[in-house]
This record gives structure tokens, sequence and C-alpha cells, in this order.
């Protein structure tokens, strides 16, 4: 989420508003805030968005490539390993499917 709500900030306070990084930032934001509320589904949001991120990273040099996709890597295998899906289970009800 502060990934997400820097870059919104950053963005939208320019004096000509970067609207490419500001919808990174609102994909980001999202993407964080459905996690927190228990949908399993916005993992693949997140990990699609760092791997645009990294993609990008490569265009600029291969510095800020490899940096990016080292936390692609990582924040890939945190979200996606086998097992994590429940952990990210809404018990409450907002992400919940009912039967």
């Amino acid at each position: 989420m502060a990934t997400g709500g820097g870059g919104l900030i950053r963005h939208s306070t320019e004096p000509s508003i970067d609207w490419w990084g500001f919808g990174s930032g609102v994909i980001a934001f999202l993407g964080a805030i459905l996690l927190l509320a228990g949908y399993a589904w916005s993992r693949w949001i997140l990990v699609t968005w760092l791997g645009f991120h990294a993609v990008l990273g490569f265009l600029h040099d291969a510095a800020r490539g490899a940096v990016h996709g080292l936390l692609f890597v990582s924040l890939t295998y945190a979200l996606l390993r086998p097992g994590t899906g429940a952990a990210f289970q809404n018990k409450g009800g907002l992400g919940r499917s009912q039967p």
C-alpha cells in the first residue's frame, strides 16, 4: 500500500501529471487493499504489476532492471508458493465467496 500510495502522491503532484505512473500507483494500491481484504486473486494483480516494473526497469538500465527483477522473484515466491492461498483468505466475509 505504501508503494502504491507513494506513487499516487508523487505522480499526481508533478507539474504535468505522469498518467502512466499515476495508473501504476492506482494498480499497486488497489492490489494491496484487495489482498488485505482477503481476495486471494489479488496476488496476481501485484505479481503482474511488479513484473511490468521489472521489464520497464530493464529498459532503463541493467542495474534498475536487476533490482526490480529480484523484487519480482521475491514477491512472486512469497505470494504464490504452495500453501499461501489460505493465508490471504478473509475469514470474515469481504473477500470470501459464499456457497
